[in-house]
C-alpha cells in the first residue's frame, strides 16, 4: 500500500517537529462526541474505552444512545425527549463570510436538517437488543446534501462490551461513516478532503468491530464503490472495492491516547488504486498538568496516494491539480479546545496540506480562531477567524477552499 510509507518530514513547518515528538513519545488513543457533532475529545478527557458508550455506531460519529445525549447536557436540564436513543433529529445552521465575500459563495444557509431512528428488531434474555436497524436521512440542506441517505445500517451485538476477544463485538452492515483517522465533522479540514473521509463521505459494505485487549480496539470495514456509498451505481464501481482499518490504543488511566488508520481501494487494471494512511494521538491536559490546564490536544498525520483528483472546489487553478492528481499527498492537523467554563470554550485548529510531497514547499495552511458555547441543552453555537495561505503561484491569493480564509458562525441543535 503507497499510502504506508515511510514519508520524508523534513521540510515540516514549525507545527511538524512538535506533531512528531508527541508522537514518537505519547501512545495511545480516541474519540467519541457530545453531539452528533464528533468531538473525539471526549474520550480522552472522560477516559472512555468504547465509541458505543456514547453511539450507536462502534467506531463513533452518528446517531447516539441515551448516554451520548446526556454529555450534550452540559449543565442544562434534559428536554423531554433526552431520554430515548429510539429516534434523533441534528439540525444545522452556517452563517458563511468568505476573504472574497464578492467573489466567492457565502450568506445565511441550512447545512442539514437529519432524523435518525435506532430501532431494536431482537433482544437477548436481559431484554438488551442484539440486532438493531439505525437509520437517518438529511431532509433539508445544501444541494449536495438534501434529501440524501446518511448512516444506515444493521448492527448486531454479538458480545459484552466488558469481554475482551479478537471476535467481533459488533457487525454493522449498510451505510456508513468510514472508521479512518480521527473522527470530525468539520468537513473543510485538509486531511479529511485529502483522503476523502469527510462527514459526506460514507462507504457501504461490512464492518467489524471488537476488542482483543482492554486498551485495543479495531474497526475492520469492507466497503465497495469507492465513496458511492450505495446511493448510485457507476459503470466498473461493482469491481472497486477497498478495506478500512483502524486501530484504537485507549486506556482510561492514562492522560494520552493513540491510534493507526489505514484504507485501500483496488481499482481495475491500469487504474490507480487511491490508498492513505493516519496516525493521530489525543493528550488530556488537563490530567497531564494535574489541573492546571483544562484542555484537550488532538492531532494527526496524515499521507494518502491518489485521492487529490477527488477534492472538489479546493484548488484554484484547475491545471495545478491536475498535476498533482495522482501524486502522494502529507497533511498535519491540530486541534485544542480549552474548557473555560462548562459551557463556553476557547478553541484553535491547525491545517496543513501539501498535494505533492516531491514539491513541498508547495502548500496550504490555516490557523483558526474561536469559541464554542452551550445555548442548551445540545444546542450550541461556534464562531471562527480562520486564515489560510497557499505558497504556489497560482494558489496565492486564491479563491478556492484551501487557500481562502473566512469568517463563519455556526449552530447545532440535537434532540
Amino acid at each position: 500500500m503507497k499510502g504506508l510509507l515511510p514519508v520524508n518530514i523534513s521540510t515540516a513547518s514549525f507545527l511538524r517537529p512538535f506533531f512528531l515528538t508527541v508522537y514518537m513519545v505519547l501512545l495511545q488513543s480516541f474519540f467519541l462526541n457530545s453531539g452528533v457533532q464528533a468531538r473525539p475529545e471526549f474520550a480522552v478527557r472522560h477516559g472512555f474505552t468504547s465509541c458505543t458508550a456514547c453511539h450507536v455506531s462502534p467506531s463513533g460519529g452518528g446517531p447516539r444512545n441515551i448516554t451520548g445525549k446526556a454529555f450534550g447536557l452540559n449543565g442544562y436540564a434534559p428536554g423531554p425527549y433526552s431520554g430515548q436513543d429510539v429516534w434523533s433529529i441534528d439540525a444545522r445552521g452556517l452563517f458563511y463570510y468568505p476573504e472574497k465575500p464578492t467573489v466567492d459563495r457565502g450568506g445565511l444557509g441550512l447545512m442539514a436538517g437529519i432524523v435518525s431512528a435506532n430501532l431494536p428488531i431482537t433482544s437477548n434474555e436481559e431484554g438488551k437488543a442484539k440486532l438493531r436497524a439505525v437509520l437517518s436521512h438529511n431532509i433539508g440542506g445544501y444541494p449536495v446534501g438534501a434529501g440524501s441517505p446518511r448512516e444506515t445500517f444493521l448492527r448486531w451485538e454479538f458480545d459484552r462490551e466488558s469481554k475482551t476477544s479478537l471476535l467481533p463485538q459488533h457487525i454493522i452492515l449498510g451505510r456508513f461513516v468510514p472508521p479512518f483517522g480521527l473522527v470530525t465533522d468539520e468537513h473543510r479540514t485538509y486531511t479529511k478532503l485529502q483522503t476523502k473521509s469527510t462527514w459526506n463521505d460514507l462507504d457501504a459494505g461490512v464492518m467489524f468491530s471488537g476488542a482483543p485487549l482492554s486498551f485495543l480496539h479495531y474497526d475492520l470495514a469492507l466497503v465497495n464503490g469507492q465513496k458511492t456509498a450505495g446511493a448510485g451505481m457507476g459503470v466498473g464501481d461493482a469491481n472497486v472495492w477497498g478495506g478500512v482499518l483502524n486501530l484504537r490504543f485507549l486506556s482510561p488511566s492514562l492522560p494520552v491516547s493513540f491510534g493507526l488508520s489505514g484504507l485501500h481501494y483496488e481499482e481495475g487494471p491500469g487504474k490507480e488504486s487511491p490508498s492513505a494512511s493516519s496516525m493521530y494521538v489525543l493528550v488530556n491536559l488537563k490530567k497531564l498538568s494535574s489541573g492546571f490546564i483544562n484542555a484537550v490536544l488532538l492531532a494527526e498525520y496524515v499521507v494518502a496516494q491518489g485521492w487529490n483528483s477527488t477534492i472538489n472546489g479546493f484548488f484554484t487553478d484547475p491545471n495545478y491539480k491536475a498535476t498533482v492528481a495522482e501524486s502522494e499527498s502529507r497533511g498535519v492537523y491540530a486541534f485544542l479546545n480549552l474548557k473555560i467554563t462548562q459551557k463556553l470554550s476557547f478553541i484553535y485548529k491547525y491545517d496543513e496540506f501539501s498535494p505533492n510531497q516531491s514539491f513541498p514547499s508547495d502548500y496550504y495552511s490555516r490557523h483558526g480562531l474561536g469559541f464554542k458555547y452551550y445555548l442548551g441543552p445540545n444546542v450550541f453555537a461556534q464562531a471562527r477567524w480562520e486564515k489560510a495561505h497557499a505558497t504556489h503561484p497560482s494558489e496565492d491569493n486564491g479563491t478556492g477552499m484551501g487557500s481562502e480564509g473566512a469568517t463563519w458562525a455556526y449552530l447545532q441543535m440535537s434532540i
